[in-house]
């Protein structure tokens, strides 16, 4: 358990950090000037859940779950504010892409503390790869904005 809640942690700074080069026409200024607003925010949450993976393992569970708890809702926040984001027609298919792995990644924020709160190790272990596999999705579906928008 300790090994997959190492690598989520991983997986979810990598996240962030796609996320946070996310930034023309003046629909990509705004786009880029919205997204650089809600950035740091994620940064921070992005840390916080890292943090929280690594100190998972020296804590009861009732401490994960109100942890978990605590960032899926902190973290869903932040998600509305990508979702109210209008991005250039461009890449709004594919913005829809990061919107829904970002909503996914939040579920399993909350998939781990549930499992936590009821005492199941097997459902905290089957919801921390389920987080991993979403920082990996929400990676790959903000790569080929990047890429389109020129974005660092």
């Amino acid at each position: 358990m300790h090994h997959g809640r190492a690598t989520s942690g991983v997986c979810v700074v990598a996240v962030v950090a796609a996320l946070a080069g996310c930034g023309g026409s003046d629909t990509t200024a705004t786009f880029k000037s919205g997204y650089n607003s809600v950035r740091t925010q994620l940064n921070q949450t992005g840390q916080a859940i890292a943090n929280e993976i690594s100190q998972a393992p020296k804590q009861n569970d009732a401490q994960v779950s109100a942890s978990f708890q605590s960032l899926a809702t902190r973290f869903e926040g932040q998600v509305a504010k990508l979702k109210a984001l209008k991005p250039p027609s461009s890449v709004a298919a594919q913005w829809n892409n990061v919107t829904s792995a970002a909503s996914k990644l939040t579920s399993d924020l909350k998939a781990i503390a549930s499992a936590a709160a009821a005492h199941n190790s097997s459902a905290t272990q089957q919801a921390a790869a389920s987080l991993a596999a979403s920082a990996s999705a929400l990676t790959q579906a903000i790569n080929p904005i990047k890429q389109k928008l020129g974005l660092q």
